[in-house]
């Protein structure tokens, strides 16, 4: 692969990697397979989840938001109301409640995340999600808006979040938004707001995400696409000033030795609810091909990819605890700065990557760091052509 490797070097962050895990609130778990699973959509199992989580050294949750059944997930807890019960089992773990502009307005998300923001001593943070799915909307009630329109309406949103969160006698005057000299108070605990990610593959998310978001999530993708992403969502937030943190959707099946791991991912693909599968690629493309460029998230999904509805098998971090570990913090050298995680067992394999690949991770983090800073731009353009083979291997 060619490309400049001095000048990406310096996207990796001396800061440690964060770890996020999705919240399995909807039925079904994280693949659309019929493996038995060991996970389970309920309350109290996912706050004993998030109570591992957090003893295990995640930093962040991300609840799920549907409306509507399909696709192997059933059922559905909402989202804001999860997020707030799962702050409730924990002391120190933040929850990404995720917000589908249309169903919900900005001025009630503002006054409810403000609310919880508070109740939880500054531990609730909000993913916006521009919606996909024309047949949701439609069964719902909501006007279906062509595909860069969501994202206009979503830009919008998080301005108005922005504004209602951070100034008295708010006024703004948008196409799908408008505020007349409105005050909230209480405002947020966090300052200057609760942290706010999207996510999105096509150019008009990749250009929300440089104007206004503060985390932008990535579907599983191979080392290039990370990269070339990565370049030009930064590129474009540094032209005005913005600062974007990236994170990066990864199936893990860590297991004592690669084969285990490889028979597990086999397992997976051979019992995929193959009717589900195909609906659910069917509606994606669908939405992909609406964008002006007919891409967009899953554009370029395999049938094997589309098991795990957010390419998380793309991201390769299948192996022993070793390789999972080193294939993350390549992930860093591109770019990263957090990993959106989803199990097949979600609480004794959180527990055991906490125990097996974490302290790994941290691990390599450091001897990087060392070896940055004894031996300056030499040493990152080999740690970042190292990291590259790590990642397409």
């Amino acid at each position: 692969m060619s490309h400049d490797p001095h000048a990406a070097a310096p996207l990796a962050s001396s800061q440690p990697l964060k770890f996020a895990y999705w919240v399995p609130n909807v039925s079904g778990g994280l693949v659309v397979s019929t493996i038995p699973q060991r996970t389970d959509w309920s309350l109290d199992y996912n706050q004993r989840l998030a109570q591992a989580a957090e003893r295990a050294g995640f930093d962040y949750a991300l609840t799920q938001i549907r409306f509507t059944a399909g696709y192997g997930a059933e059922h559905q807890h909402e989202s804001v109301s999860f997020s707030q019960a799962l702050l409730h089992a924990t002391t120190r773990l933040k929850v990404l409640a995720a917000i589908l502009p249309g169903p919900w307005s900005p001025a009630v998300v503002a006054k409810q995340i403000a609310t919880i923001d508070h109740i939880s001593q500054g531990r609730i943070a909000i993913n916006v999600v521009s919606g996909w799915f024309k047949g949701e909307f439609q069964g719902i009630g909501e006007p279906w808006l062509e595909h860069d329109e969501r994202y206009r309406r979503s830009e919008e949103f998080i301005r108005a979040l922005k504004g209602i969160w951070t100034q008295d006698h708010f006024t703004f005057k948008g196409d799908f938004y408008r505020f007349n000299d409105y005050t909230l108070s209480p405002k947020p605990v966090q300052k200057p707001h609760p942290e706010i990610f999207q996510g999105g593959s096509s150019r008009a998310a990749r250009d929300m995400a440089a104007r206004v978001s503060d985390w932008y999530f990535t579907n599983g993708n191979t080392p290039e696409g990370v990269k070339a992403q990565i370049d030009d969502i930064r590129a474009k937030a540094a032209e005005t000033g913005h600062h974007v943190r990236i994170g990066i959707n990864a199936f893990v099946i860590a297991r004592d030795n690669e084969e285990e791991a490889r028979a597990v991912l086999k397992d997976i693909i051979d019992h995929a609810h193959v009717e589900a599968v195909h609906a659910f690629g069917d509606a994606a493309r669908q939405a992909g091909r609406a964008s002006p460029e007919g891409e967009g998230n899953w554009a370029k999904s395999t049938f094997e990819d589309l098991v795990q509805y957010n390419d998380g098998f793309r991201t390769n971090l299948i192996g022993t605890p070793r390789q999972v570990a080193e294939r993350i913090v390549a992930l860093k050298a591109v770019g990263v700065d957090l990993i959106l995680a989803g199990f097949l067992h979600f609480i004794e394999e959180v527990e055991y990557f906490g125990e097996k690949v974490l302290p790994l991770v941290r691990e390599l983090e450091a001897a990087r760091d060392r070896e940055l800073q004894a031996a300056g731009s030499d040493t990152a353009t080999s740690a970042a052509t190292q990291a590259e083979e790590l990642l397409a291997a």
